[in-house]
């Protein structure tokens, strides 16, 4: 009986990412003229966590490397005329398709291309399938097809996890793939979930983990989970994305993470040689209020 409980266990685990409201209204458009990188993607000025954080200064130094593989543990992250996905991993055979395509577009999508959006980075989007249609809504993710993503992840040369995901207990399985992740050279940026609370959501509270919050405005999100072990904040509501056939809305530390998982691409760009505790301590010395700063971020790489 003990080992099949234990089993259980391993195998599901609820995501403590619950839904948070989904703004319908396309973001306020923002002056684009002083961007020293023009890019022609048509839905950039209203890409307002672009601007919010400093990503478009950042572009000065680079807009990432075509060559750097991200991972992404999640749904299956299908392409579009504005998102290639080289790599698709299946653990899962029946995910949802509206959670994980807008968090890749966020980190991915095509740039000056002509069509779409910007992603923050150049890179190639690996897709691991984890998630399972057990909430009619979101989702939900298995332990144990999780821990073999992260495995297969490494082993295909991903540089960076983006986990828009958490759990609410700490897993020894899930603890011992992050820990071969990050010895491996493998950054692992985590949503510390949506409860409000200060209650610690893994991976995200993991310490060589990034463990990111949502803010709008440069505010934490009421409904943010927050605590001294969330390395970060990034925009978190209503930002503009895509799905394979239409602009999105998203909003959650779900969206909040890939801002940060672009961010790192592009200090990746730069400085490829940088660890994953390197990248993080950068990350929490240049943030202003605890608020990611993508632009001094990547000063302090070049």
């Amino acid at each position: 009986m003990k080992a099949v409980f234990l089993a259980l266990l391993l195998i599901t685990a609820c995501s403590v990412n619950p839904p948070v409201s989904q703004d319908t209204k396309q973001p306020e458009k923002r002056n684009t003229s002083f961007i020293e990188t023009q890019m022609n993607d048509p839905l950039l000025p209203n890409q307002k966590y672009i601007y919010e954080t400093g990503i478009n200064k950042a572009w000065k130094t680079t807009t990432g490397n075509p060559s750097l593989k991200i991972a992404v543990i999640d749904g299956e992250v299908k392409a579009h005329s504005d998102l290639a996905v080289p790599s698709i991993r299946f653990y899962s055979l029946d995910a949802p398709l509206d959670h994980a395509t807008p968090i890749a577009s966020i980190i991915g999508a095509a740039q000056n291309n002509g069509i779409g959006m910007a992603g923050i980075t150049k890179c190639q989007i690996l897709s691991y399938v984890a998630q399972t249609k057990m909430d009619t809504y979101l989702g939900d993710f298995r332990l144990d097809m999780v821990e073999r993503a992260f495995y297969q992840a490494v082993a295909d040369g991903a540089k960076i996890i983006n986990c828009s995901f958490g759990i609410k207990n700490d897993s020894p399985p899930i603890r011992a793939a992050v820990s071969y992740a990050i010895q491996r050279g493998v950054v692992v940026v985590a949503a510390a979930g949506n409860s409000g609370e200060t209650s610690l959501t893994y991976p995200a509270a993991y310490p060589s983990v990034i463990g990111v919050g949502a803010s709008y405005e440069g505010k934490r999100t009421e409904w943010s989970s927050h605590g001294s072990w969330v390395a970060v904040y990034a925009p978190g509501q209503g930002l503009l994305t895509l799905l394979p056939d239409r602009t999105t809305i998203l909003s959650g530390t779900s969206a909040a993470t890939p801002v940060v998982t672009g961010t790192v691409g592009l200090m990746l760009s730069v400085n490829p040689k940088l660890k994953p505790l390197e990248i993080r301590q950068i990350i929490l010395l240049t943030s202003k209020a605890g608020q990611l700063d993508a632009y001094e971020a990547m000063r302090k790489v070049k």
